[in-house]
């Protein structure tokens, strides 16, 4: 099994100004709910063979200027929550590096914006919104 380097399985917050890295997620938030889990960075998480961040709850990520946030299947993953709790605000650098990657994927809906000097970036699609209505901004 592959190593997450930051496990919050109650749900909650993380504010990274450093670097974090894990084998298989760099962070991981496995519970709480989209009203409740968030991520702010300004630093650079990192999962060396899944993704960067995964909220299975749902929440909300915000990257700020200077930060990244990649890993080689996704960069973010916002997996349970809805489309009213689920957003990503990025002004930084999200990368999904691998084959069939993407870059961003939130699979109950919700809202991407990607600000000025924001990348979001996968090889196969930058933007996934599924599972609800969504909006890319």
């Amino acid at each position: 099994m592959d190593s997450w380097s930051l496990t919050l399985l109650g749900g909650g917050t993380v504010n990274n100004t450093k670097t974090i890295t894990g084998g298989g997620l760099g962070v991981y938030i496995g519970g709480g709910t989209g009203a409740t889990n968030s991520v702010t960075n300004s630093g650079a998480i990192s999962g060396t063979s899944q993704g960067g961040v995964v909220l299975g709850g749902g929440g909300t990520v915000n990257n700020e200027s200077g930060g990244s946030i990649n890993g080689p299947n996704f960069g973010v993953y916002i997996v349970g929550g809805s489309a009213a709790t689920n957003s990503l605000t990025n002004m930084g650098s999200i990368t999904g590096a691998g084959t069939g990657s993407s870059g961003v994927h939130l699979g109950s809906g919700g809202e991407v914006t990607n600000q000025t000097g924001g990348t979001i970036k996968g090889v196969a699609n930058g933007v996934v919104i599924g599972g609800g209505t969504g909006s890319l901004i």
